[in-house]
């Protein structure tokens, strides 16, 4: 099965998991729903944007849409073939370039740490907090 192939077969088990429609998810997506509907039937391949809008409403990484290793590839390739495939705010993008650079492996570490954090909105501040004191100290 292909990397665009998995994304789509993913996303469409989560929607029959969650009981929600094509429709739902292009609304709480912003994806358009004939992107949705012709990515699912035709199994195409997302742009980067719309994966990660998509991603965003189930709560759950891109690499676990895309399956992992090849999502991290398919991510990175995406980027910088077309370094505007992803709308980054110009302070964050030195350190999208960084994260370009690591290995899939310590990717995964990062990213966990950061759902584990966004998740957890009321420990956060605390954690960054823990974090600047230690970078200072």
């Amino acid at each position: 099965m292909s990397m665009t192939s998995s994304f789509w077969v993913n996303v469409s088990a989560r929607l029959e998991n969650l009981e929600r429609s094509q429709t739902w998810l292009a609304e709480m997506s912003g994806v358009g729903k004939t992107v949705i509907n012709s990515g699912i039937a035709r199994k195409s391949s997302p742009s980067a944007d719309n994966a990660f809008a998509i991603a965003r409403v189930f709560e759950v990484s891109i690499e676990e849409l895309l399956d992992n290793e090849a999502g991290a590839a398919y991510i990175r390739k995406t980027v910088r073939n077309d370094p505007g495939a992803i709308q980054v705010p110009d302070r964050i993008f030195p350190i999208v370039e960084n994260l370009l650079l690591l290995e899939d492996r310590d990717l995964a570490g990062i990213l966990a740490s950061s759902e584990a954090l966004a998740r957890d909105k009321k420990g956060t501040p605390g954690i960054i907090g823990q974090a600047a004191t230690g970078i200072a100290g």
